[in-house]
């Protein structure tokens, strides 16, 4: 079962939590990946890149790939 503690949390381990939530869903993650993919070039800088999860698909394309949140 779900618990939704949206309600106790602070802002920032709200955020975390969701990160981890939707690392864990790989077919979501893959799907919009697949979306961008062919308009990855060779040097990525990745705004915004939270806990590194399409940080990850994108070094599999990439040959450099800067990450920054």
């Amino acid at each position: 079962s779900h618990t939704d503690r949206r309600q106790t949390q602070t802002a920032e381990q709200y955020a975390a939590d969701d990160l981890e939530t939707m690392r864990e869903a790989r077919r979501y993650g893959a799907h919009l990946f697949r979306l961008f993919e062919p308009f990855v070039g060779r040097r990525v800088l990745e705004v915004g890149c939270g806990i590194g999860t399409m940080t990850q698909r994108l070094t599999n394309v990439a040959d450099l790939v800067v990450g920054i949140e």
